[in-house]
């Protein structure tokens, strides 16, 4: 078993809150939350996420909230989604959180299925790290581009 670099927590309203709070320049200005609060008026436990996802919280060696990380399970297929802590944008660090949360995948959920990811065409930061995560192009619908592991 691959030991991990991320500790890897289920969110809770707290980390919601947090995570809503980033603010980011760029493609992107902020993750909605939104299905998260919803889950939480409903009594869920543990919270869901958009499409009913299991969502997860990321925390880097210093305890600091990292990113989210969110695994859809779908019929055609697994989804990742993702989000990283504006603070630690243009470090580098793409690639290796990518990384681990496909491993976290594995050994949480016991299963070796390829994942799945969407992007919009635009987020070409996100892409290239993809990309060097052996993620490859797959298809385009409007401004979405799919993208499955190698």
């Amino acid at each position: 078993m691959e030991t991990l670099i991320y500790r890897f927590e289920r969110i809770n309203y707290a980390n919601v809150l947090e995570i809503e709070s980033w603010r980011y320049s760029g493609f992107e200005t902020a993750l909605y939350m939104d299905r998260y609060h919803e889950s939480k008026d409903r009594g869920d436990n543990p919270l869901k996420g958009p499409r009913g996802c299991f969502g997860f919280v990321a925390y880097n060696r210093d305890s600091e909230l990292f990113g989210l990380m969110e695994y859809y399970f779908e019929d055609d297929g697994i989804f990742l989604g993702l989000g990283i802590n504006p603070k630690f944008i243009g470090r580098g660090l793409a690639q290796e959180y990518i990384l681990d949360g496909i491993e976290f995948f594995k050994q949480h959920f016991k299963r070796n299925d390829k994942l799945k990811i969407e992007v919009h065409r635009k987020n070409i930061a996100a892409i290239k790290a993809y990309e060097k995560c052996g993620f490859k192009f797959s298809k385009r619908d409007g401004d979405i581009l799919l993208y499955l592991q190698n």
